[in-house]
């Protein structure tokens, strides 16, 4: 068995044809080939494969530093250089850090298949070494902000359920109260208010409101309760105590 990872039809080329340098500084603890799995570059990149380890920078001062890392190899050789990213590694990495360090087993991190793009079989790494104890430090800082970006992309309308469709259903002033009586909404009119849309994001930062949104059957549509004019829209929020 490769000690990076259980081959795989998908990952062997790589592993033959471009076999992973040892004498870079930065030292992986999982390393993926990834060139089969680079998005629309998938099969014809310079990324052979993205790991995650103790960082090239690491010093006295700073001697168990972990970073992630893309391996390019363009004109023949291994690029020591730092690079800007296509969006979908910027995400591949995100996925690839977070298995590796919080959903890894004691030696192995799995990825089911459609983990990535063009991925069509199950990929089992193998751990190549140790995180350092003093990265314990830093687990609860990254599940922060890991977490923040669960609340960003919940924000925008993107959740387990994928990427919804923004779109405002707009009623009278008829609808609040009927509304109620349907059993659509909970509680009386007095907990909720109608806010202007600029006032909203303030509304919700400061912990006033927030947003009522039924959600569609198919759970691919989201509607905000809207009334009122285009350039001045209204929004039906809830009232937090």
């Amino acid at each position: 068995m490769n000690p990076l990872v259980k081959p795989s039809a998908e990952t062997i080329p790589t592993l033959l044809n471009f076999p992973p340098p040892t004498h870079l500084k930065h030292t992986p603890i999982f390393m993926l080939p990834y060139e089969h799995f680079d998005g629309c570059y998938a099969g014809n990149t310079d990324t052979k494969y993205i790991s995650i380890g103790l960082a090239q920078w690491r010093n006295e001062d700073d001697p168990n530093a972990i970073s992630a890392k893309t391996w390019r190899h363009p004109d023949n050789k291994w690029s020591r250089l730092s690079e800007e990213l296509p969006l979908h590694r910027v995400i591949d990495l995100c996925i690839f850090m977070t298995t590796t360090i919080f959903g890894r087993g004691e030696t192995t991190a799995k990825f089911p298949e459609k983990t990535f793009e063009h991925q069509n079989e199950p990929l089992e790494l193998n751990m190549l070494g140790s995180f350092p104890k003093e990265f314990d430090c830093e687990l609860e800082k990254i599940k922060g902000r890991l977490n923040e970006l669960c609340r960003v992309m919940e924000n925008v309308g993107i959740n387990s359920h994928g990427v919804k469709e923004q779109q405002d259903m707009e009623v009278d002033g008829e609808w609040l109260p009927l509304a109620l009586k349907k059993g659509i909404l909970q509680g009386n009119e007095i907990d909720y208010q109608w806010v202007s849309h600029r006032r909203v994001p303030t509304c919700e930062l400061n912990g006033q409101s927030a947003v009522i949104i039924p959600n569609n059957e198919n759970k691919k549509i989201v509607n905000r309760i809207v009334k009122g004019k285009v350039d001045d829209r209204l929004v039906l929020v809830s009232k937090i105590p």
